[in-house]
């Protein structure tokens, strides 16, 4: 695999001095009906990043990508087309929003510009569900086999049936708890 996306805040993705060249922050705020104490989720991620003692977020490129909050539709265009713009110019990119309303426009932007990408989801649910994001995606051409979900618990059949029609890989807990570093090896060989 060429590139991946993670959607994933850990403090061992920040270890490299490349890092510092290669990385933009992106925060959108978008938040979905029903999600309102999301909103200052990406404020307080960016607050505790400044805490992480290999990590100088002054070196880094922050960008943020402003939306109208009571036009989804709109907003989710603009992420698409900001989206596509950040990842022509640098496909190593984390996008912090509130909750997953952001993360649909956000693939279809990943997925138009980089080839050969790999999806690694960090997240307690699938999102594969009826209407989720993750089946959308996947629904609309993004390739099953090209997605890692990890740490998933709690998954429906229609979820389980999906995801097993789709050839997702999922990861739960349990092994991440017995192998970590064995699940690293393996994600970063298939990355490549």
């Amino acid at each position: 695999m060429g590139n991946v996306i993670y959607i994933y805040f850990g403090e061992s993705f920040f270890k490299y001095k490349l890092f510092y060249l290669l990385m933009q922050i992106v925060r959108i705020r978008l938040i979905e009906k029903g999600h309102e104490g999301c909103d200052e989720a990406p404020v307080k991620i960016l607050k505790e990043l400044r805490n992480f003692k290999n990590l100088d977020l002054d070196k880094i490129n922050l960008e943020e990508i402003h939306v109208n909050l009571d036009d989804i539709e709109e907003a989710s265009h603009l992420i698409f087309e900001n989206g596509k713009e950040i990842f022509e110019r640098n496909d190593k990119a984390f996008f912090i929003g509130g909750d997953n309303s952001i993360n649909y426009s956000l693939m279809k932007s990943f997925d138009k510009i980089v080839n050969n990408s790999l999806l690694i989801i960090f997240d307690a649910h699938t999102n594969c569900g009826e209407n989720e994001w993750v089946r959308k995606i996947v629904e609309n051409g993004f390739f099953g086999r090209r997605i890692i979900l990890m740490g998933c618990r709690n998954i429906s059949e229609d979820e389980m049936k999906f995801i097993n029609k789709e050839e997702i890989t999922m990861i739960g807990t349990d092994l991440l708890r017995e192998d970590i570093n064995g699940i690293c090896d393996l994600i970063m060989e298939r990355a490549r």
